[in-house]
């Protein structure tokens, strides 16, 4: 059965039932190979900050970074992000990505905004994809309200 994901997908907060659903599809998969050009719509921090590395220019200067120092957030947690991000685009730029995003059918990018960029940075347009749909633990009652 083919499985449509509603476009532009974007990224949620942590919302209460986020925490849950990604648990739940980490340990049911429902893997699709989807094109996701439309799934890190509003995703320009990270494309600002893969061509900066890409450039070897001053990641202070992204926006990335000041997304977080306007959030509030210190440089040492700035910087250990931006770590974790460039080891992740490294890893992905030589092994490829293991590890699906995760979405919903209406459009949430639940987990894996980083891997999604990171991905389109590269040129790949397709991609596998964790789809969670919210009957798989939510009542119907529940979902409508």
């Amino acid at each position: 059965m083919e499985v449509i994901v509603k476009t532009p997908v974007i990224g949620i907060p942590l919302w209460g039932w986020k925490k849950e659903a990604v648990s739940y599809a980490k340990k049911h998969p429902n893997i699709h190979f989807l094109n996701i050009s439309d799934f890190c719509y509003e995703c320009s921090r990270h494309f600002n900050l893969l061509n900066i590395i890409d450039t070897h220019g001053n990641f202070r200067d992204s926006e990335y970074y000041q997304y977080y120092i306007e959030n509030g957030r210190d440089d040492h947690y700035i910087i250990h992000k931006i770590d974790k991000f460039k080891k992740l685009y490294d890893d992905i730029k030589n092994n490829g990505c293991s590890i699906s995003s995760i979405v919903t059918e209406d459009g949430c990018r639940l987990d894996g905004s980083h891997r999604l960029s990171i991905l389109l940075h590269l040129h790949i347009d397709k991609a596998n994809v964790n789809v969670f749909n919210y009957n798989f633990i939510f009542q119907q009652n529940k979902i409508e309200s």
